[in-house]
């Protein structure tokens, strides 16, 4: 598989990884993860985080790509298209007559914007569900998630601020 080298670095560090790095599985194995999209070619086994092999620090791998992170900042930063997107959101589920039921409950308390059943947040363990269906536990590891990320906003809050 083809990785652009010049797309990543560490989120921490900001150190760039090249195609002569190698990292190690637990099953011995040793491969360059971003050629594999971190599934190991021997195990199979699938790496949700990469540690960074200049300061050793674990990040998701999603955080890796540079280009991701500064697009996510500009959405961030211009909270005007997260507004314009809701307002089709509404018009729509207006138009068609969607209930949103539990949902209009629960809103971002920055922006405002009600989740929807279809939304899905995804946790550390690689497990991907809507987070309000359990309270921000996680169903595949139990783990208790005390922030929500807005989908629309991209801001970060406590989850139970979201609940009216």
């Amino acid at each position: 598989m083809f990785t652009d080298f010049e797309s990543l670095s560490c989120p921490k560090c900001y150190w760039k990884p090249t195609s002569r790095n190698f990292w190690s599985c637990e099953c011995g194995c040793l491969w360059n993860i971003f050629h594999t999209e971190g599934e190991c070619p021997q195990c199979r086994h699938v790496h949700l985080g990469i540690e960074c092999l200049n300061c050793e620090q674990m990040s998701p791998k999603k955080d890796w790509n540079i280009h991701q992170r500064m697009f996510k900042k500009e959405i961030k930063n211009t909270s005007f298209y997260g507004r314009f997107f809701y307002f089709f959101v509404e018009l729509f589920r207006e138009i068609f007559n969607i209930k949103v039921d539990k949902f209009t409950k629960i809103a971002c308390p920055k922006c405002k914007t009600h989740p929807i059943q279809t939304n899905i947040w995804e946790c550390i363990c690689g497990c991907r569900w809507n987070t309000f269906d359990t309270g921000g536990v996680c169903p595949k590891c139990k783990m208790q998630h005390k922030t929500t990320q807005c989908l629309i906003c991209q801001d970060f809050s406590p989850h139970k601020s979201w609940y009216k």
